[in-house]
């Protein structure tokens, strides 16, 4: 009984019109050519993207938009060094570790001061400076005066709540992090 329902439901399926017919699609190839409908489905040849319309000559290009040349910001992003990004992506790291950070993790706060020490945050920040356009320059600015009041911490309570404070007020983790990764 299951093979002849599976064998009727074949034969339905064997009758049945083409999906693009039902659909009243008519199947088109490279340059508008009507394709046939047992014909096999092939790759379009190397650098055909799309299929040109049948009244355009194949070898014409489409025409393009006009893009507007990068400005100085930009081009001055794009010459960062890719060392010149990691410290901004350090930087931005270790103001997200001092957002989460409470002053009673003495243990952080001197894991964060050693790190910027280590990898000389303070002087990388310095000479990343004038590469950046105003708008990024002051972001960075600020930043870097975050990283060198996190390496010169002195175990001052009030200190360390308004660091955190101006790094949360200025999404200084968030904006460091975008330059970073700019290009």
């Amino acid at each position: 009984a299951e093979a002849a329902a599976f064998l009727a439901l074949l034969a339905l399926f064997a009758q049945r019109p083409p999906l693009r017919a039902l659909l009243g699609l008519r199947a088109q190839g490279i340059a508008g050519q009507a394709l046939r409908e047992d014909a096999p489905l092939a790759p379009a040849p190397v650098g055909v993207f799309a299929s040109a319309p049948a009244t355009r000559p194949a070898t014409a290009r489409p025409a393009t938009a006009e893009v507007a040349p990068p400005t100085e910001g930009a081009r001055l992003l794009a010459s960062l060094t890719p060392d010149e990004r990691q410290a901004l992506y350090n930087t931005s790291v270790i103001l997200g570790t001092v957002a989460r950070t409470d002053f009673a993790d003495a243990a952080r706060r001197n894991e964060l001061r050693e790190t910027v020490r280590y990898d000389e945050l303070v002087d990388r920040l310095a000479e990343v400076l004038p590469k950046l356009p105003p708008p990024a320059r002051a972001t960075v600015a600020l930043a870097r005066d975050a990283a060198a009041r996190v390496a010169d911490d002195d175990g001052d309570p009030a200190d360390w709540a308004r660091l955190r404070e101006d790094v949360d007020a200025n999404r200084l983790r968030r904006a460091v992090d975008v330059l970073s990764m700019l290009e």
